[in-house]
């Protein structure tokens, strides 16, 4: 990895109630957690903000701490109103949520003060959030050009991207086999389980995702039996599990000691706040292209190759446009097409392995009348989530014999 002195990384884990912060430099031998406190172990920074009378912002613990101060006003669940882009009043005045957002990261980013020392020190930051649909990248676009300075690089991934990047970056003996993760919060409660296929090379990665929300809202006395229960359906003996990682802020000793013996029988067991950041903060070390061996496909992957099928010099083609392993909202692919008889597009859909092709049709309706081979259409694919393709199809005549009408036809294919 091309890590350089005058660079830090960051891995900042944004969440609506809480948010976390690891970076490395040069010279450090893992991601550090950053704690709000000096030299201590608090990790989870309050996602709110408080404003005092007079204009002034305070953030994490100490916009809590004055949460019942009527003299200014307390702000939370800030990433779920800005992604509606809700706003709200203090004083007459209006002030939207994305802005309080922005005040927070910048103001957050800020702790890591080793970031300050010289101008010429670069940024990588890596955001990691629980999922990471279309509002949630158009949210996070918006955040990077407006915190970005001139040297940095802005990346973002979903909370399973962060697994794979924390646990690839761990000891090889830890995902000889299956890794689980158990994330539980006070809204939900999220199993993710890491995959490795070693039959083919690169060694294909997955992680699978599923809740058990029985979990959610249990007292003390009844967490430790139902969380049994999950061990045992998600584990059983441990022979396919060789680590077990536990994350979230329900956790706590008066029932998880218990159940140490069962999370530990044939495997490792690791519990901590900081997992996501900490993936993140790999992510932003070490790009993907180094790890040659393996190839994620989940969270934000693409799991498809996607083409058009058209027919050259007689025969079928597979004309790829779109492919597999790249972030859907990094994935952009087109090609020209010239219509021979026909007014429909075939596109094929097919698995990484080419074991498997699903094949779809879409008509181009309203088209100019011209003579055949004469309609030239441009066809663009831009996935709008991870499993949805928005088709763009343009007339874009022929040359100088048909001049290019400008229409254009939309399509959404679910797959």
């Amino acid at each position: 990895m091309a890590v350089t002195d005058r660079q830090i990384y960051i891995g900042y884990d944004l969440c609506n109630t809480h948010s976390q912060i690891s970076y490395y430099m040069m010279g450090m031998k893992s991601p550090v957690s950053l704690s709000t406190k000096l030299g201590g172990s608090n990790y989870l920074i309050p996602t709110a903000m408080y404003r005092k009378p007079g204009g002034q912002w305070v953030y994490g613990d100490d916009a809590v701490a004055a949460k019942d101060n009527r003299e200014g006003v307390y702000i939370d669940d800030i990433l779920e109103h800005a992604l509606k882009d809700d706003s709200f009043e203090i004083d007459g005045e209006l002030i939207s949520f994305y802005t309080c957002l922005e005040i927070f990261i910048r103001k957050t980013i800020s702790l890591i003060g080793i970031a300050r020392e010289t101008a010429e020190v670069k940024r990588k930051i890596v955001f990691t959030v629980r999922t990471l649909d279309e509002p949630m990248v158009r949210l996070l676009d918006r955040l990077s050009a407006h915190i970005a300075q001139e040297r940095d690089t802005i990346l973002f991934q979903s909370h399973r991207d962060s697994m794979f990047n924390y646990i690839l970056y761990q000891r090889k003996e830890l995902w000889n086999k299956d890794v689980m993760l158990f994330d539980y919060g006070p809204e939900n409660f999220s199993c993710y389980r890491l995959r490795t296929e070693k039959k083919r090379i690169p060694n294909i990665v997955y992680i699978e995702e599923s809740s058990e929300n029985s979990m959610v809202g249990l007292s003390d006395d009844e967490k430790g039996y139902a969380f049994n229960e999950v061990i045992n359906r998600y584990l059983g003996t441990g022979e396919h599990v060789s680590a077990v990682y536990l994350t979230g802020l329900e956790y706590n000793d008066k029932w998880l000691k218990a159940l140490l013996p069962v999370l530990c029988r044939n495997r490792r067991a690791f519990i901590g706040q900081n997992l996501f950041a900490e993936g993140a903060c790999c992510k932003a070390i070490s790009p993907e292209e180094e790890r040659g061996d393996y190839l994620y496909l989940g969270g934000s992957r693409l799991g498809v190759n996607v083409g058009l099928m058209a027919i050259e010099e007689g025969k079928e083609q597979y004309i790829p446009i779109l492919s597999a392993g790249g972030n859907w909202y990094e994935t952009e692919g087109q090609t020209d097409v010239i219509l021979d008889d026909t007014t429909s597009l075939e596109f094929a859909i097919r698995s990484l392995s080419g074991d498997s092709e699903e094949k779809r049709s879409i008509e181009i309706t309203g088209l100019p009348n011209r003579p055949n081979k004469t309609t030239r259409l441009r066809i663009v694919m831009k996935p709008s989530a991870v499993n949805v393709i928005n088709i763009s199809v343009e007339d874009m005549g022929f040359g100088e014999f048909f001049r290019r009408t400008g229409k254009i036809w939309n399509f959404s294919m679910e797959y």
